[in-house]
């Protein structure tokens, strides 16, 4: 379990979307993620593997309980070319991409698995299956504030 901190706005993207040849404007105009409003506070992240792949990217606000009642709105699908999910404050806009790829190298600079990591003020999961479009999901609270978020990266209920 990784913890971050949001400011504001929680930014769920392919990070080579977001990174220094892209603008802020050109994420929101051309909906190169997801943008969450309200976010402000610590989120726990982790990941949920099925059969040895990230299959759920999965995010809550720290000291909110889920009681069962609340029920998930699908904002929106996430398309990725690059089989990462970056999800994190908005405020780390634009990203390192370069910095972001050498985080998958060891010290002698050899490629190695890292299928969920933190990097800057958020997290960097592998998207199981790779590239593609994956539904995001989210809970509200009784005010409307966000609570929970997941990427669905193995589902197709939501296709």
């Amino acid at each position: 379990m990784k913890t971050i901190f949001i400011e504001d706005e929680l930014l769920i993207a392919d990070p080579c979307y977001i990174d220094g040849d892209d603008s802020l404007d050109e994420l929101r105009e051309y909906s190169l993620g997801v943008i969450i409003p309200n976010c402000y506070g610590m989120w726990e992240a982790t990941v949920k593997f099925e059969d040895n792949l990230v299959s759920k990217l999965i995010l809550q606000k720290v000291d909110t309980v889920l009681n069962g009642e609340e029920i998930p709105e699908l904002i929106n699908s996430n398309g990725v070319d690059s089989g990462q999910m970056f999800a994190g404050d908005i405020n780390n806009f634009p990203l390192d991409y370069k910095n972001l790829l050498k985080q998958y190298e060891d010290s002698n600079g050899k490629w190695v698995d890292r299928p969920f990591f933190k990097f800057n003020n958020g997290v960097v999961s592998s998207t199981g299956f790779g590239d593609g479009s994956y539904p995001v999901l989210l809970w509200r609270d009784k005010e409307g504030d966000p609570m929970k978020v997941v990427v669905e990266f193995m589902s197709d209920e939501y296709d």
